[in-house]
């Protein structure tokens, strides 16, 4: 593993509402911060409180990835994609590749390339917290 989970960008799957009929989100940050959900909700104009991470056999149905090797890159859905601003930072970004054995490393800016979906950029945001 990395000796400084700052530089892995974790990929979360995000249920936005209670009962799940909205399509699931994407939220990409750092591997030492936590998602705020306050700001979370404020991006998507979501309520607070059902907002909440997919259940691990949920997010491998979506993504077709084992939960803890999850990654927007080549996801079997397609998710509306939230990148926190502080990937952007890094020098070089780790993420996973698709399994929990898998790791890729690459610029950040190659990163960001690489999450454009169908000609649509992630949207970059300030979700992440300490």
């Amino acid at each position: 593993g990395l000796s400084d989970d700052r530089a892995m960008a974790k990929t979360m799957v995000y249920d936005v509402d209670k009962n799940a009929e909205e399509a699931p989100i994407f939220v990409v940050l750092p591997g030492h911060l936590k998602i705020d959900t306050k700001a979370l909700a404020a991006v998507g104009s979501w309520n607070r409180s059902r907002l909440k991470p997919c259940k691990p056999e949920r997010a491998t149905e979506i993504t077709g990835y084992v939960f803890g090797g999850t990654t927007v890159l080549g996801s079997k859905t397609r998710l509306r994609t939230l990148l926190d601003r502080s990937v952007l930072e890094l020098p070089k970004v780790f993420v996973n590749g698709g399994a929990t054995s898998l790791v890729l490393a690459m610029s950040a800016d190659d990163y960001l390339k690489a999450l454009v979906q169908n000609g649509t950029p992630p949207e970059v945001v300030e979700v992440g917290k300490g």
